[in-house]
């Protein structure tokens, strides 16, 4: 019985949805493809990219919204906002570059070193 009724209501919302199916497909693949095209030089993976511009803009409109009530903070907020759009809609970070980087090299290699000559780094 309520299996029956369970397999109704299925069929129903199939035959609703089916009719959009290729519509709805062409959208997603339109946005996937504009909202975050491939960049061959990205060195950030696209949840980053969706959560850098959900961040950047809820701080940037946040900065902007505040800019005559505290002008220092809100300058800082619409900045770091700003640099996180920047970091989602490119798919490249400078700071993630210098850290990935700082990886690859040997630590006597370093601009740490280069800067401060005269001090030593400890080889473990």
């Amino acid at each position: 019985m309520i299996s029956d009724e369970i397999k109704k209501v299925t069929d129903t919302v199939k035959d609703t949805v089916s009719p959009y199916t290729d519509e709805i497909k062409k959208a997603t693949d339109t946005l996937k493809d504009t909202l975050l095209p491939e960049n061959p030089n990205a060195n950030v993976g696209k949840t980053d990219r969706i959560i850098s511009i959900g961040t950047g803009a809820y701080i940037f409109f946040k900065g902007i919204t505040n800019l005559f009530s505290h002008p220092i903070l809100a300058l800082t907020e619409a900045g770091i906002g700003a640099a996180l759009l920047h970091r989602g809609i490119t798919g490249t970070c400078s700071i993630k570059k210098i850290i990935d980087d700082l990886d690859e090299t040997d630590a006597t290699n370093s601009p740490i070193v280069h800067a401060y000559p005269s001090t030593t780094v400890p080889q473990l």
